[in-house]
């Protein structure tokens, strides 16, 4: 037989049906939604939400490397305070409701109060952190957060004998020159609920070093530790008033701006200021020389025991499978040394 040489070859027969007939459509990816909270006490401009940049720079990086997970982190408002008992329990429920986070970032000292509504975590490798933040994500032996954040109290001043003091009477003398009738000395903040009860137990730390922390809950005072308290907060007085304690001396202070006792050093109305480390942030922000700026661990008492303040993610009872694996996956991811540097560099907030 003789091939007709006019009759379409099988090749092109097949390449001309793959033209006309529709493609199918490409299978969309399924992606594991992950609902995380972040701790919204960190530093940020100015503006109604501080760490959006943060924020979107986290989901944009997480999805990049994981496009399984699709990464949603609500901006937790002013009425969800996570020291708050009822913000907790509506984030972190006993039942699942849909308002729920799979993580939330906690200050530790509230993690035995919902041990109940959280998990144990699984496959997290702790030697990536110091040991004093394991121990405070720990209950009974196991691991019931990822540490994130440490921070202390640290005193701020522009003389270099400030890191030298390893005990009180020691910051009293380099403070003291400075001292005068004009102005408060040492600002920082004395008031709030939180606040004031963690100065006192640092300082009843620093007194009292070999005691077991959990003295210092009792409510009868330690005489000496609120000395050492009065004398420090002494240094905030200036012409009969006292700038930390009395808004009337200081009307531009409102107790929800972080910033506040930041602006007092920076604007030359203090010489020194106590307050956490992160505060720093704000001292930079606010065109502070960061070469004349000196800085110590905050000595409240006789002697240095630094008491150090964690913050952690603690995971739901509620996200299993998927939303586990893609828990620990950010977990890992937020702990990463580049990650850290964008979020303690502030690096999503644009130059002034």
């Amino acid at each position: 037989m003789v091939a007709n040489s006019n009759r379409p070859s099988l090749t092109a027969l097949l390449l001309l049906v793959a033209f006309v007939l529709p493609k199918a459509p490409a299978l969309a990816l399924e992606r594991t939604p992950l609902r995380v909270g972040l701790f919204e006490y960190l530093p940020g401009p100015k503006g109604p939400d501080p760490i959006a940049g943060f924020r979107e720079h986290l989901e944009k990086k997480f999805e990049s490397e994981n496009p399984d997970v699709d990464l949603i982190i609500p901006p937790l408002g002013k009425n969800q305070d996570v020291y708050d008992e009822t913000t907790l329990g509506t984030l972190l429920p006993l039942e699942n409701t849909d308002e729920r986070v799979d993580l939330l970032e906690i200050d530790l000292v509230r993690l035995g109060d919902i041990k109940a509504a959280i998990q144990i975590w699984p496959s997290i490798e702790t030697s990536r952190y110091f040991a004093t933040a394991v121990a405070a994500s720990m209950i009974e032996g196991n691991l019931y957060a990822v540490p994130h954040l440490l921070c202390s109290q640290f005193v701020f001043g522009r003389d270099a004998a400030l890191e030298t003091v390893a005990k009180q009477d020691e910051l009293m003398k380099v403070v003291g020159k400075f001292q005068s009738d004009d102005a408060a000395n040492v600002v920082g903040n004395y008031v709030g609920s939180w606040t004031l009860p963690a100065l006192y137990i640092d300082a009843f730390a620093d007194t009292h070093p070999d005691t077991d922390l959990q003295a210092s809950l009792s409510p009868n005072l330690d005489k000496g530790t609120v000395g050492f308290l009065r004398q420090i907060n002494s240094q905030c007085s200036s012409t009969g008033r006292n700038a930390c304690l009395d808004k009337r001396f200081n009307p531009t202070r409102r107790d929800d701006d972080p910033a506040a006792f930041a602006k007092m050093y920076a604007s030359g109305f203090a010489n020194f200021m106590l307050g956490y480390s992160e505060r720093l942030h704000y001292i930079l922000k606010l065109n502070e020389d960061r070469k004349a700026i000196y800085f110590t661990s905050a000595p409240l008492g006789s002697g240095s025991s630094p008491l150090m303040f964690t913050d952690g993610f603690v995971m739901s009872k509620h996200c299993a499978d998927l939303c586990k694996n893609a828990a620990v996956r950010f977990a890992n991811f937020i702990g990463r040394s580049d990650i850290q540097e964008h979020l303690l560099m502030s690096l999503d907030i644009p130059e002034d």
